[in-house]
């Protein structure tokens, strides 16, 4: 069976179908409409786009797994795909409502915060609004837009054209269908793009100290830890483990200390964590309520285990809100550059109005030496610091309140029943919730009687060993996933079929800079003085030694995506394999020990999200010709360290796709 555009090239292939990319085909399918009714603005591209998304869900899904009854949206219904962008949109959720027929009694609600199903639900609508066709002059005329669902992105390949001298015009996109077994037999799909969009989303982060039992490997993990991302759907198969490993213990004569308690731990102190504390305690009561032997010798118990002293609430007040209001995008984007054209009047919220010029002191010119002084992504870490009360670590006030009044109940009836005071028919056992505050994870280990945490209490310098049962991570996700699809560790021998990886395509010139003769340290905290580095070095170098001879259409880029540490005092100008031919010439490639310090190429990224990679490239360090790298990449959800915070979250979704679109439509490859 065909797939969804298979075999077909794409002006723009997006590798994901979540809030992100769904916003970008609601942008791209109303320019498209535009055009076809006539009404497209003077300043706007005519070029209509024809964009295929790749998502792993049969069908639209939003984190199907944190749904939640009772959950409820931390963000206003006004920060839709479009309302920002165009409030009289027909992709707004109001008139999702209306299409539903439930304006009149969401407003009765008089709030502005939808349940998080209800959200859910309005993104399915949105994703399937997205692909019908409209209808003109009694003709359905194509949005525009296609979905192949149930595929995950594999890899991506440049294509060699064949009607000029090796330029590169598409990237060839290559998804695996999902359920098909893998091996030889996986069913593989392909498709040429153009242009390339990714925005794969999170992927489950856990504790270091855990992380070796939640692998991917069967022989090595263990199915009595979960993420917060797979809880609905295994939370019922999770307790039925918790319920064996208990009956085991309980079985065995020779329980050498082992407690007879069933326990559960969620690790983490964010808004997940939380709802699932309160969650599991409810799951365990109704669990003692089927299988009252669980509770025989002591109550179940469902610890929530967080490295600060207490669960903080979120910061939602409305001028820390404006860390989260587009104009803050450009202000952090632009903080390390010339205060003319990002300063601080950039941000336009109330609590960021211009201010009068400051008097000249005496230290005046050693505070500007030092401010200059600082690399660009410093000053924005400072704005990054700043508002992490407001997303990372950090729980709703009114989640926080239901935690503390259950806990606060249950006190309350273990204090009635100490006095026999309770009446028989109000003797139900409920589960113990209890919050271990201070606590690091020292080590784990697992066996068929459950999960044995080594924790560390982080002032008192107490170690304690306690055995759990089942383990829920609520402890967010990793970002950078986009770098595996991009730069997938491929041979040399592709590139005579036509294709060559990206990784091999931009990894040579890396590896012959002097960023890639680094060895390993801290993280690149400095990462403008980094490619300052890089550039100066490529400059003064009049050698060919150095594989790619590039330019980018984006000199100032912030350069964030680096693998370890910045470089050192190196020699422009010499390949990693010691000598001055390039990986073409030697048809060696590095050993892995060699690129350790230099996983991937670094390059930087555009304020309108574009990955900025060179432009040209030579094959060899003997050609002299140049040859053009036609296709453009742009990310979402993976630059929070140059865009702000708001980058991973939904507020900035309605502005961000049209600014991509534009970018896409005045920058793009057609």
């Amino acid at each position: 069976m065909t797939r969804v555009g298979e075999g077909k090239t794409f002006d723009l292939v997006g590798v994901g179908f979540g809030p992100s990319n769904l916003s970008i085909a609601i942008a791209i399918a109303e320019h498209n409409a535009r055009i076809d009714a006539g009404t497209i603005k003077a300043n706007e591209s005519t070029r209509r786009i024809e964009a295929c998304f790749i998502e792993g869900h049969e069908r639209y899904l939003w984190h199907p797994s944190m749904m939640i009854q009772g959950s409820i949206m931390q963000i206003s219904f006004l920060k839709d795909f479009v309302t920002m962008r165009d409030p009289t949109s027909h992709y707004s959720f109001l008139n999702y409502l209306n299409h539903n027929n439930r304006l009149a009694t969401f407003i009765n609600r008089s709030t502005f915060a939808p349940s998080r199903r209800e959200y859910a639900d309005y993104m399915a609508w949105c994703a399937n609004e997205v692909t019908k066709p409209s209808r003109r002059n009694n003709k359905d005329i194509p949005s525009g837009i296609s979905v192949a669902y149930g595929e995950y992105g594999a890899g991506v390949k440049a294509i060699y054209s064949a009607n000029t001298d090796s330029d590169i015009e598409v990237l060839e996109v290559e998804s695996t269908v999902a359920g098909s077994p893998p091996g030889p037999d996986e069913q593989r799909v392909k498709r040429r793009a153009r242009n390339l969009l990714i925005s794969p989303g999170g992927s489950p982060s856990y504790p270091s100290s855990l992380a070796h039992l939640a692998t991917s490997d069967p022989s090595t993990s263990s199915e009595r830890i979960i993420h917060s991302s797979q809880y609905l759907s295994k939370v019922e198969g999770l307790l039925k483990i918790a319920r064996s490993s208990f009956a085991a213990r309980s079985r065995d004569e020779q329980t050498g200390g082992e407690p007879k308690q069933l326990r559960v731990a969620v690790i983490g102190g964010g808004q997940s964590a939380a709802e699932i504390f309160l969650n599991l305690h409810t799951q365990l009561d109704d669990l003692i309520a089927q299988h009252p032997e669980i509770s025989k010798d002591a109550q179940p118990q469902v610890d929530l285990i967080i490295r600060r002293g207490a669960l903080r609430p979120s910061d939602d007040s409305p001028f820390s809100n404006e860390v989260f209001d587009p104009a803050m995008t450009d202000f952090v984007y632009g903080v390390g550059g010339k205060p003319k054209d990002q300063g601080l009047t950039s941000a336009v919220g109330l609590g960021n109005q211009a201010r009068p010029p400051v008097k000249q002191c005496e230290d005046s010119d050693r505070v500007n030496e030092w401010t200059n002084e600082r690399s660009g992504q410093e000053k924005r870490d400072v704005v990054l610091s700043e508002a992490k009360a407001t997303n990372y670590a950090v729980v709703n006030p009114v989640t926080l309140e239901a935690i503390y009044e259950k806990m606060y109940e249950a006190r309350v009836e273990e204090d009635i029943r100490a006095t026999g005071n309770s009446y028989a028919s109000e003797e139900k056992k409920q589960s113990i919730m209890s919050i271990l505050p201070y606590r690091d994870i020292l080590d784990a280990t697992d066996s068929d009687k459950g999960i044995k945490i080594t924790l560390e209490h982080t002032l008192q310098s107490q170690v304690e060993v306690v055995h759990y049962d089942a383990v829920v991570c609520g402890t967010g996700y990793k970002r950078q996933g986009w770098q595996d699809l991009l730069f997938a560790d491929q041979t040399l021998s592709e590139a005579s079929s036509g294709s060559v990886s990206l990784r091999e395509l931009f990894e040579a010139e890396y590896l012959s800079s002097p960023l890639g003769q680094q060895s390993q340290g801290q993280h690149a905290q400095q990462v403008d003085r980094a490619i300052r580095t890089k550039v100066q070095a490529r400059d003064q170098s009049t050698s060919r030694n150095s594989v790619w001879s590039y330019t980018t259409d984006e000199s100032n880029s912030p350069a964030i995506f680096s693998s370890g540490a910045e470089s050192e005092a190196s020699s422009p100008g010499t390949s990693p394999l010691g000598s001055t031919e390039c990986l073409h010439c030697t048809g060696e490639r590095p050993t892995r020990a060699k690129r350790d310090a230099h996983e991937i190429p670094y390059f930087g990224v555009s304020r309108d999200y574009k990955l900025e990679l060179p432009t040209s490239f030579a094959i060899c360090c003997r050609d002299e010709q140049e040859h053009a790298f036609k296709p453009t990449i742009w990310l979402q959800g993976s630059n929070e360290a140059t865009h702000g915070i708001s980058d991973t979250l939904l507020s900035v979704l309605a502005m961000r796709a049209g600014e991509i679109t534009e970018g896409l439509l005045a920058r793009g490859n057609f």
